[in-house]
C-alpha cells in the first residue's frame, strides 16, 4: 500500500487572492477644510462690514461738524454786523436778532 496514488493536489505555501478592504481615508479632513474655510471668509466679511460701517461714521461726524462750523461762521457774521448806533431801539434789536440758541453745543 505504499505505493498508492491519491488525486488530491499537493498542498502548496502561494497565498490565497483575498479581498482586503482598503484603508478607509477620514471624511473629517475635507469637511474640517471646509469649515475652515468658511469661517476665515467670514471673518474677513464681518472686519471688512465693521470697518465700512466705522468709515461710515467717520463720514457722518465730519459731515455733522462742517454744517456746525458753517453753522457758526453764520452766526459769526450776524454778530460781527452790529450798528455803531448807541440808541436803545438799534441795541434792543440786534439783542433780538442775536440767536443764543446752540451757543455751547461744540462743547457737549
Amino acid at each position: 500500500m505504499e505505493n498508492e496514488t491519491t488525486n488530491t493536489p499537493p498542498v502548496t505555501n502561494t497565498p490565497i487572492n483575498m479581498t482586503t478592504p482598503a484603508p478607509q481615508t477620514p471624511e473629517k479632513s475635507s469637511v474640517s477644510g471646509a469649515v475652515g474655510t468658511i469661517i476665515i471668509i467670514a471673518l474677513i466679511i464681518l472686519g471688512g462690514l465693521y470697518f465700512w460701517g466705522k468709515r461710515i461714521n467717520t463720514q457722518k461726524e465730519s459731515a455733522s461738524l462742517i454744517r456746525q462750523e458753517q453753522m457758526a461762521s453764520q452766526e459769526a457774521a450776524v454778530i460781527q454786523a452790529v450798528s455803531p448806533s448807541d440808541e436803545v431801539d438799534t441795541l434792543k434789536a440786534e439783542i433780538e436778532a442775536t440767536q443764543t440758541t446752540g451757543l455751547g453745543a461744540e462743547l457737549q
